[in-house]
């Protein structure tokens, strides 16, 4: 289970799945409801991977400046990525060499 787990939260994976449903409805060989099947799987991958992204994009930060006794000043990196307001960081955040080490 602990395998079909990590699939599920890989990006990669997701994302060559969602380029198989393109395709696939690109392809113009699908039945209708077959059609509508693939979107709606493809709209449900899409979700995942900006879930994905934006959990992503919160665990990155700018490193700032390195303070004189050592301390680490970092700000979330801002990328033109939508993700959800939930997952956008909230505040600065000061870390000290401690945290990377």
């Amino acid at each position: 289970m602990a395998a079909e787990e990590s699939k599920e939260l890989n990006f990669e994976a997701q994302y060559k799945a969602l380029g198989d449903c393109v395709a696939a409805l690109e392809s113009g060989r699908l039945s209708l409801d077959e059609s509508l099947a693939s979107y709606q799987n493809g709209i449900g991958l899409v979700q995942k991977c900006r879930t994905i992204l934006g959990q992503a994009q919160a665990k990155v930060e700018k490193l700032n400046a390195i303070e004189a006794d050592g301390t680490i000043q970092t700000q979330p990196l801002q990328l033109d990525v939508d993700t959800p307001e939930a997952m956008k960081p909230q505040a600065k955040k000061r870390a000290s060499k401690e945290d990377f080490f």
